[in-house]
């Protein structure tokens, strides 16, 4: 049986918090490449659709977006495909994210005496789940890694096939 400590903050070490912050930043970099490539899209100001792109929570939406005005832009839905299959390799990732930028962190205590490094995880989709799991300093490593590389990526999709069409307005900082 494992027992979580409660009452006192978690001796987690700061490499943990280091790594999870790499996934937080990496998943807000992505966003924002996406975004920007809805600015450029728009054919309004970038600061204008901001506005809308503020309001989206995740990368689904604005990959449904991004995919929606790519087939009106082009009048196909060539490059929709691409964008589809990239949103599938995502979605594959964002539970993992979400797990780790929003579970707690703490120690637990095994049934052996020792300790382990563990996230708390409470969700109800797709089963429920109300445990202590285990969580190592290289899972969440890996997750950043991937998200690192999603975004590549998605950069390269979006410099081979959008950039040449549609040229970024002289406000769009990426």
């Amino acid at each position: 049986m494992t027992t979580i400590q409660s009452g006192r903050p978690s001796p987690v070490p700061d490499a943990y918090y280091t790594a999870i912050g790499k996934v937080a930043s990496s998943s807000a970099m992505l966003e924002t490449l996406i975004d920007s490539v809805l600015w450029r899209l728009s054919g309004s100001e970038d600061q204008v659709v901001a506005c809308l792109t503020a309001q989206m929570s995740g990368h689904a939406p604005r990959l449904r977006a991004l995919r929606s005005i790519l087939i009106v832009r082009l009048g196909n839905d060539d490059l929709g495909k691409s964008i589809e299959a990239f949103k599938v390799k995502v979605d594959r990732l964002a539970e993992k994210r979400n797990r780790i930028i929003h579970d707690p962190l703490m120690i637990t205590n095994r049934d052996d005496g020792g300790e382990t490094f563990s996230r708390f995880q409470v969700s109800a989709h797709p089963k429920p789940v109300f445990a202590a799991l285990q969580t190592s300093l290289e899972d969440v490593n890996k997750v950043a890694d991937e998200l690192c590389d999603l975004t590549g990526e998605f950069d390269t999709l979006i410099r081979t096939h959008v950039k040449p069409r549609f040229p970024p307005s002289p406000a769009t900082p990426i």
